[in-house]
């Protein structure tokens, strides 16, 4: 887990190097965010690390990310607000989303509805994970979700994006590596409004403009760095995100089977009756949590109660096609 301080970040990770600017920080936060959910997916390990910054925008990024892309977009909101934009090169995001789909990477594959809804299930678990870490980093409550997973003719088409959240003046490079392939690039924008250092730059800017003269209090004045340093500069737990979640409370349920019937059929219900499901007898019954699909089981009695023994979990993949 990163640890924010004044001058800049420090991470104890294998993310990356130590990051020294703002851009700098939200790109090891993203990268160590995003390492951590897709090895969990794929099943195997990959790694973000933050390589460069460069000064660009968007329109420059086609020299950067060359060819086909897919872009991930995360909304940041309460305290600061703005996109963090992730812009992949084809190849790695769909090899990403094959592997998650537990299939081999195809060289030359197309971004899929299913390629893409697997990659949208990423960028969900991504921002549960981003406002983990900046929530910790900021010490105020911040909220990351995910926007639309897009696949693009080239780079430079997520200047949609930013029509009306201009981006920052500089871009940030991350390679991706996994097991069995070449090392790839992932290019990372952030809106000028998430970064202190350009926020404040502008606000400074606008009381120079009103107060002429005024610089020295007014300036001073114009907002801290929101990164605050951790207390005891102790590095943060990993499970930080999952345990501030252990006491809520989830509706499990267990479905015996469906029907359907006609208006007709239901007013002629009563004692008696018999509603035929579309299950037979000895069939594994689904169990739901919060009305999603996430095991099946067979039904057993204990101590004159209904119970339920589990046979088999739900894969990834059909999570991901119930989202559908």
């Amino acid at each position: 887990m990163a640890r924010i301080v004044d001058q800049g970040i420090q991470t104890g990770s294998a993310v990356g190097p130590v990051a020294t600017s703002p851009l700098e920080q939200y790109g090891t936060l993203v990268c160590e965010a995003a390492a951590k959910v897709f090895s969990a997916l794929c099943g195997r390990p990959v790694r973000l690390t933050v390589d460069r910054t460069v000064p660009g925008s968007p329109a420059s990024l086609p020299s950067l990310v060359p060819g086909s892309c897919v872009g991930m977009a995360l909304r940041v909101s309460q305290g600061r607000s703005g996109i963090v934009y992730l812009i992949w090169r084809a190849d790695d995001a769909i090899a990403l989303a094959q592997l998650i789909l537990g299939e081999e990477p195809t060289p030359g594959a197309e971004a899929s509805a299913d390629y893409r809804d697997a990659l949208s299930e990423a960028a969900n678990q991504i921002g549960g994970s981003l406002s983990t870490a900046l929530r910790t980093a900021l010490g105020a409550p911040v909220t990351v979700e995910a926007g639309p997973v897009t696949a693009l003719a080239d780079a430079g088409a997520c200047l949609e994006v930013f029509r009306d959240e201009p981006p920052a003046p500089m871009l940030c490079v991350a390679s991706v590596t996994r097991e069995e392939s070449a090392p790839g690039e992932v290019a990372l924008i952030v809106s000028s409004s998430l970064l202190p250092e350009t926020d404040k730059t502008r606000r400074h800017d606008d009381v120079s403009v009103a107060k002429e003269g005024t610089v020295s209090a007014t300036s001073a004045a114009a907002g801290p760095v929101p990164f605050a340093p951790l207390a005891g500069g102790e590095r943060a737990s990993s499970n930080n995100g999952i345990d501030m979640l252990l006491d809520v409370n989830l509706q499990v349920s267990v479905e015996l089977g469906r029907t359907r019937l006609q208006i007709r059929d239901i007013l002629q219900l009563g004692p008696g009756s018999i509603v035929e499901l579309d299950k037979q007898a000895g069939d594994a019954v689904d169990i739901l949590v919060n009305d999603k699909p996430i095991a099946k089981g067979e039904v057993i009695i204990i101590d004159e109660n209904f119970g339920v023994r589990l046979t088999s979990i739900t894969s990834v993949a059909d999570r991901i096609k119930n989202l559908r």
